[in-house]
């Protein structure tokens, strides 16, 4: 009777461990071992093109159009610095900057600065128009170790916004077409893509959120998604491409 109770008790520990162990295991896989801190992972993209870039470019074909960029950032925590991008170049506007690991402690909040430049012309002019924006320090909440890092550029502000957006609240729209070329998003106001060559397959990213609905159009297409709140889905694919 004794060992059977003893048994029990044993097996109940280790069921209690098992289960504290598990509900730590998201944490513990995302601390620097032996250091205290947290690795967050920060994935970067651009939400449309500027007001100057869409002007500049109303008269061209998407397929005319060509471009690069660069793009520097801090990360800090309580106005420490710990983590800097450098000047990192990229060609591909619409299907992401990149990807980084930032180690620091862990942090209810962040402090980000950030520079973009965008450099632009079509086929058909003899040198490219250039446009710089700058983001000054700014503090954002973190939920989360893994978020989206967005700039907003809106078809009708000569502006850009930066914005968090935790990977839950996220949802990732992958925008196929059957060539390069414009792509409208509305959600309220209207963004302005262009369509990439990637892999072979034509496609842009545009990252938005959980709870709304948005429409995509593109050479005459059109499809219109209401994204659930509580959805488990972190993306779709939207066919434009006929």
């Amino acid at each position: 009777m004794r060992l059977s109770i003893m048994f029990s008790v044993t097996l109940l520990v280790i069921v209690i461990i098992s289960i504290f162990l598990s509900s730590c295991a998201y944490l513990l896989s995302n601390i620097v071992s032996g250091s205290g801190n947290m690795t967050y992972t920060a994935k970067v993209y651009i939400n449309g093109m500027p007001k100057k870039m869409v002007e500049d470019l109303s008269l061209s074909a998407g397929e005319e159009v060509i471009y690069s960029g660069s793009f520097s950032a801090k990360f800090s925590v309580q106005s420490v610095p710990k983590y800097e991008v450098p000047y990192t170049d990229f060609k591909n506007l619409f299907n992401g900057i990149g990807e980084y690991s930032i180690v620091m402690p862990p942090a209810n909040s962040i402090e980000i600065s950030s520079k973009i430049t965008l450099s632009y012309s079509t086929d058909t002019t003899v040198s490219a128009s250039e446009i710089t924006f700058e983001f000054e320090d700014k503090n954002f909440p973190l939920s989360e170790n893994k978020f989206y890092i967005v700039f907003d550029f809106l078809s009708d502000s000569y502006d850009g916004t930066v914005a968090v957006i935790p990977y839950s609240k996220a949802y990732k729209f992958t925008i196929k077409t059957s060539k390069r070329e414009y792509v409208n998003v509305f959600e309220v106001e209207r963004y302005r893509l262009i369509s990439e060559n990637i892999g072979g397959t034509y496609q842009c990213v545009f990252i938005g959120e959980k709870g709304k609905t948005y429409t995509f159009e593109s050479s005459g297409y059109q499809k219109t998604i209401a994204v659930p709140q509580d959805t488990d889905k972190d993306g779709e694919i939207v066919d434009l491409s006929g």
